[in-house]
C-alpha cells in the first residue's frame, strides 16, 4: 500500500487494475457476438447459448456453452481458448482461430 511491497504481491494501481479487468478473464459479455473463421461463424449469446453456421455447407448447429477462466466449452463444437492478448478464440481441437 502506498508503493510499499506487501509480501510477494503488491497492490496494483487503479489504472492497472482497471486495465486488467477489461483484458483479463473472459466473460459472457466479452464473448457475446459473432466470431469468424473462414466460412464458419459462431454467434455466442450472453445467456449461454450459441449458433454455429457454415456458409459453404449451408449447415447450422445450436448448443450451449460455459466459460471456465479463459476457456469456452461448447456442447457440440468442442473447446476454445480465449487469448486476452490477441482477442482471438482458438479451437483446441483443430487450432482454428476465430476473430470478431
Amino acid at each position: 500500500v502506498d508503493d510499499v511491497s506487501l509480501g510477494k504481491t503488491q497492490i496494483l494501481t487503479v489504472p492497472v487494475a482497471e486495465h486488467a479487468m477489461h483484458t483479463g478473464q473472459l466473460t459472457a459479455k466479452k464473448l457475446a457476438g459473432r466470431w469468424h473463421h473462414d466460412s464458419c461463424t459462431i454467434t455466442f449469446s450472453s445467456s449461454g447459448t450459441y449458433t454455429e453456421s457454415w456458409t459453404d455447407m449451408g449447415e447450422t448447429l445450436r448448443g450451449r456453452y460455459e466459460i471456465d477462466g479463459n476457456f469456452v466449452i461448447t456442447s457440440k463444437h468442442g473447446s476454445f481458448h480465449y487469448s486476452p492478448t490477441t482477442g482471438k478464440l482458438v479451437c483446441i481441437d483443430d487450432g482454428d482461430e476465430y476473430y470478431k
